[in-house]
């Protein structure tokens, strides 16, 4: 079972230039530790570990829907980017807006603004608090200038509480506890 400590995968929303979403999957990549090489990204990542003996990893390089780990973030973007049919060669020079969950730091900023300059070599990194559906509605015109649209959806806590609940009380089962033992070991 994945260790429910290794990650806390955000959403990556990928918008095309029509404001229509081309990808959502969670901020998850699986890589064998014993090869070092990336085997999944996104959703399928979060049961990778059930194909071998331990020797896959989970995990997210985002921490609270911040870059965590540079080298692993670029990697996974890079795989999203290929899922949606958007090759980072090719959008070369252009600008792209990227959604960051509000409060984000100085030094977080930073951190996707470089990661985002250095996969798509883009012209411009904008960043917004704003989703990227309001961010279409509120500012057509300037949405309308940005090739590619990325939102880093993390900021509904009780969603990802009760998923972490969820695949926690899958695991009682699966080692056999009763729900009465949950409930007492939650303190419920």
């Amino acid at each position: 079972m994945v260790d429910l400590n290794l990650y806390e995968p955000a959403d990556i929303i990928i918008y095309a230039e029509s404001g229509d979403v081309v990808l959502k999957e969670k901020s998850l990549i699986a890589f064998d530790k014993t090869t070092n090489q990336v085997i999944v990204a996104g959703n399928e990542a979060e049961y990778a570990d059930n194909r071998r003996d331990g020797t896959i990893v989970v995990m997210s390089p985002l921490r609270l829907g911040m870059v965590a780990d540079f080298t692993v973030a670029e990697k996974m973007f890079r795989m999203f980017f290929m899922k949606a049919g958007i090759k980072p060669g090719k959008i070369r020079r252009k600008r792209v807006a990227v959604s960051v969950p509000s409060g984000a730091t100085e030094v977080e900023k930073k951190a996707y603004q470089d990661l985002f300059y250095l996969i798509c070599n883009a012209s411009e990194v904008l960043l917004t608090d704003m989703r990227i559906t309001e961010f279409i509605s509120k500012m057509p015109e300037t949405a309308s200038k940005y090739k590619i649209m990325i939102e880093i959806a993390k900021d509904e806590p009780a969603a990802y509480v009760r998923e972490i609940l969820k695949k926690g009380i899958t695991c009682a089962k699966q080692a056999g506890m009763t729900m009465e033992e949950v409930a007492e070991f939650l303190g419920v």
